[in-house]
């Protein structure tokens, strides 16, 4: 009996690298066998995930970095992105700043970035004005809230709603990092 800790991987505890039999790496703190702390995997596909993990899984503030230059920081739980994140749009040079429930983006602004230098459309999302942006924002704010109370309860561990401006404010990339140092969420830089 294992207690439902994985058997293959039981005496994992501390600091340590794992090579998965799909070609996964995985380097980091380990706990009872599991992922948990700081780590970094890095998948088959030319992917990276960095950031915190528990019960093996993405668990709080973690980034992910993709093989094609596109990269998302944001919050995670249970492995998935849940809370408020940002997705760098390197390709398309545009960022999506939002928040996320059971990773899939809810609500949220995106906004051209400084080195972009055509006026060319996203080509995912049309470019559109709304009346009222700040009240459909607030409203699909509070169903996102609603939906997480349900899910994880009162005593969820989930950060708070990131407020969102629906005007097109870009940050460079010191701008950016100077604004997420005062955040709770921030990694240590």
């Amino acid at each position: 009996e294992t207690g439902g800790i994985n058997a293959e991987y039981m005496g994992r505890h501390g600091v340590g690298t794992h090579w998965y039999p799909n070609g996964d790496v995985y380097t980091g703190y380990w706990a009872e066998g599991e992922r948990s702390g700081i780590g970094r995997l890095f998948l088959t596909n030319g992917d990276k995930i960095e950031g915190q993990w528990r019960a093996d899984r993405t668990e709080g503030w973690a980034s992910l970095y993709q093989k094609n230059g596109d990269w998302f920081e944001g919050h995670w739980k249970s492995g998935l992105r849940e809370g408020p994140g940002v997705w760098h749009y390197e390709t398309r040079k545009q960022v999506y700043k939002g928040e996320w429930h059971l990773g899939v983006a809810k609500c949220g602004v995106i906004e051209d970035v400084p080195e972009k230098a055509d006026a060319e459309p996203s080509h995912f999302i049309p470019r559109c004005e709304l009346v009222d942006a700040t009240k459909v924002l607030a409203e699909t704010r509070d169903k996102v809230a609603a939906m997480r109370l349900r899910l994880n309860g009162p005593e969820s561990e989930l950060p708070p709603l990131v407020e969102l401006d629906p005007s097109p404010a870009v940050l460079n990339q010191e701008e950016y990092e100077n604004e997420m140092r005062g955040s709770e969420y921030a990694p240590d830089w």
